[in-house]
């Protein structure tokens, strides 16, 4: 690789700045000081003070902003609760969270990159959020990814002339899952003080019961489908979790500030579980499984920071950042046949990953022009041991894979950005993105190098129509990519637990049983995406959106099953490998709306409305119709919810729905999914004292029942029907909270 024709060109900018401070007249102003006469720059900050809507309208592009006061006022523990109850944010079948319906596109940062190897940002406990930033189209500085946009999660620093200390103690409770919660903040500064603290602690324990019934058909042409294995599983997850963050701020200057942010996430996933089957032939496999799986994960962040102020129109920010992740995975698994002796499996993965990232950022003020240009460079290095017995022997189908990968991801990246209000009504933003990338991963007989670089231009047109009512026109073009993860290229498979190896060796398999494993071939996806939104603003507070977009996705990644000579099986086996499908297409329509009662009807209770519909469709080229959707896309996906405070009380009444059809999702050539109907009920409601405790119950309900899901599976003389249903349990929970 070539790094010297990285295009670095976007530095001059800011290195021209730095080298000639005189053609910038700052103004500066004096502060008294006994002894002493200090030349300091006022900080000037554009959005302080500004409502989460306000700062809406400010942005171009349409930026949704999910503030600090939003957060606590919405009652939520984590960010994924949170953005549950926010319009743009759609919710699949299978609960996961998007935009425009499509999670798998949708690019989650924190404090705009990547998070580290192992911290799920959804499952961060808002303790230590301090906002959140949304975004339907593709920004040059939040990189060439995110194809259904991007929500940037930003976390909480230390604040100046501000001491507070909060505190949150919870309980879980329901008919499977049962569990309590801890949180604890404070910020701590004083007048006059260069110095300023603040952190944050949460922990929480919780344990959910796992009990879901299978049944697998077989279908041969006319005759009449068999049932080829009947079973039901039971069992428990229980999840550990310890997370400390914190900042200490020091104003080494008048144009210098210094911040250290370290982290730390200690969390640990345990499940234990009793598996029933019967079994039909030419089909076989255990009859009684005993398993026991524990998995405890440690993530170390070393983050600093220094902001440089040349004067009031520019800035300067340099990151240095050291990420440490540690996993292990221990699972044994005793099974119990019928018609052979009983087997003990045990695998045992230990994973170390280290990266490294520089980041520079560079904005300035010119005019009518905020410019923003920066570059960063990431390498990561992991490696992972494994370890797989069969009754305690080492298991000789495997051995031929090693016991190590290595691997090592070298990122390089610049943006250049320009967001220009052209007059009062038209602005405009425009900016390039690139990223070159390598990815090299070394295990047994498997050798894979990924080298990839993509660009990405976007731009967007906001205009704020003429008349009485203020209302924008907002127009997004983008060219995005995905690229594929670390497991999607390695060639290690999982061998199926119901069509597993013996020492002899590992025979066929079906394709309702298939490994699993990566492709090394994989290549990157490549999307152009359009935004067309028209918002209407009522009042300060208040706003309905319609939104139509469309993408073509290239290079389509999806999971496709074939029927494979592979080196840990001297028969052929039945793989699932991620594989470039072709070319998708989506296009669709939202409408999001929220409203408070008051600025509609000055005489009327004090309430919050909030709600969305979102109608998609879409298609594969290489997959056969009907239903060859994108996965997780829903035909429809709908919300709605709203808040009340009860007049001449200290309670707050609030509730938040969301429906999901059921419907079939044909991925591939060789297999589709049916998901039931996801119907959803979480009503809240918030005792404030007068000393200012608050209480919070929650109560979570499922409307549809229990959830089915039917994977069909086809091959050339053989149809698979696999029905699996898992019942759903309400919970409550109950939090105290507390300002010192």
């Amino acid at each position: 690789m070539k790094i010297q024709r990285f295009p670095f060109f976007l530095l001059p900018a800011f290195f021209i700045e730095l080298s000639f401070p005189g053609a910038v007249q700052a103004q500066q102003i004096s502060v008294e000081v006994p002894g002493a006469q200090l030349t300091k720059l006022p900080v000037v900050d554009i959005k302080g003070g500004q409502t989460d809507m306000q700062a809406r309208r400010e942005f171009i592009a349409g930026k949704i902003v999910i503030g600090r006061a939003s957060i606590e006022a919405s009652g939520a523990n984590n960010v994924q609760e949170l953005l549950r109850k926010e319009p743009a944010v759609t919710i699949s079948a299978n609960g996961r969270l998007g935009l425009m319906g499509l999670p798998g596109y949708t690019q989650v940062l924190i404090d705009g990159v990547a998070a580290p190897a192992g911290k799920e940002p959804l499952e961060l406990d808002v303790t230590h959020v301090e906002s959140i930033e949304i975004v339907k189209s593709s920004l040059a500085e939040f990189g060439p990814y995110g194809s259904a946009g991007t929500i940037n999660i930003i976390s909480r620093k230390a604040k100046r002339l501000k001491t507070v200390t909060q505190l949150r103690l919870g309980a879980v409770a329901g008919g499977a899952e049962h569990g309590s919660n801890f949180s604890w903040s404070t910020n701590r500064s004083e007048a006059g003080s260069p110095w300023a603290f603040a952190a944050q602690v949460s922990a929480g324990s919780q344990t959910r019961k796992d009990d879901s019934s299978v049944r697998v058909l077989r279908h041969m042409e006319e005759a009449t489908p068999v049932v080829q294995q009947v079973g039901s599983t039971r069992g428990w997850t229980r999840t550990d979790r310890l997370s400390l963050g914190g900042t200490i701020s020091w104003e080494a200057g008048p144009r210098h500030v210094l911040e250290f942010d370290p982290g730390l996430l200690w969390f640990k996933v345990s499940n234990r579980g009793v598996e029933n089957d019967a079994w039909s032939g030419p089909q076989s496999g255990p009859q009684l499984v005993l398993s026991d799986t524990g998995s405890p994960l440690t993530t170390l962040s070393l983050p600093l920071k220094w902001t440089f102020r040349p004067d009031r129109q520019s800035k300067l920010i340099l990151r240095l950042l050291s990420n440490h992740y540690r996993l292990t995975r221990d699972n044994n698994r005793l099974e119990s046949y019928s018609d052979a002796p009983d087997h003990l499996r045990q695998s045992l993965r230990s994973s170390h990953n280290s990266g490294n990232t520089i980041k520079l950022d560079y904005t300035r003020t010119i005019g009518e022009h905020d410019i923003k240009t920066g570059t960063s460079a990431v390498h990561t290095r992991s490696s992972s041991e494994f370890v797989y017995l069969l009754d305690g022997i080492a298991d000789a189908s495997l051995q031929v894979l090693g016991n190590r990968r290595d691997a090592r991801d070298r990122r390089f990246s610049a943006f250049a950005q320009d967001e220009w209000r052209v007059n009062k009504v038209l602005g405009v933003n425009v900016g390039l993105s690139g990223e070159r990338r390598a990815i090299d991963i070394d295990e047994g007989i498997y050798g894979v190098s990924s080298n990839f670089t993509s660009w990405s231009p976007s731009g967007h047109i906001s205009w704020k129509l003429p008349g009485t009512t203020e209302r924008h026109l907002r127009l997004g073009l983008a060219r995005t990519f995905t690229a594929p993860f670390l497991d999607q290229l390695t060639g290690r498979p999982t061998i199926n637990p119901l069509a597993p190896c013996t020492q002899g060796g590992c025979g066929p398999n079906s394709i309702a049983y298939a490994d699993t494993a990566g492709q090394p071939k994989l290549r990157p996806e490549k999307a152009v995406g359009l935004n067309l939104a028209y918002e209407h603003y009522i009042g300060d507070d208040s706003i309905i959106t319609l939104e139509a977009f469309s993408r073509q996705i290239d290079s389509l990644i999806g999971t496709d099953i074939q029927l494979e000579n592979v080196p840990w099986s001297a028969l052929p086996r039945y793989v699932a490998r991620p594989a470039n499908l072709g070319t998708a297409r989506s296009h669709g329509l939202s409408l999001e709306v929220q409203l408070q009662l008051r600025e509609l009807w000055k005489a009327g209770p004090d309430m919050n409305l909030h709600g969305s519909v979102t109608l998609a469709q879409s298609s594969v080229s290489t997959v056969p119709g009907p239903d060859n959707r994108l996965a997780d896309q829903s035909r429809w996906s709908a919300k709605f919810g709203g808040s009340h405070t009860v007049a001449g009380m200290p309670l707050k009444l609030s509730a938040d729905a969301n429906w999901t059809p059921s419907g079939w999702v044909r991925s591939t050539a060789t297999r589709k999914l049916y998901t039931s109907r996801r119907s959803e009920l979480t009503t809240q409601a918030v005792w404030t004292f007068a000393s200012g405790w608050r209480a919070k119950f929650t109560f979570d309900h499922t409307l549809s029942g229990d959830a089915t899901t039917i994977e069909s599976f086809f091959a050339n003389d053989v149809d698979f029907e696999r029905r699996r249903r898992q019942p759903s349990r309400d919970k409550f929970r109950f939090d105290l909270e507390v300002k010192l």
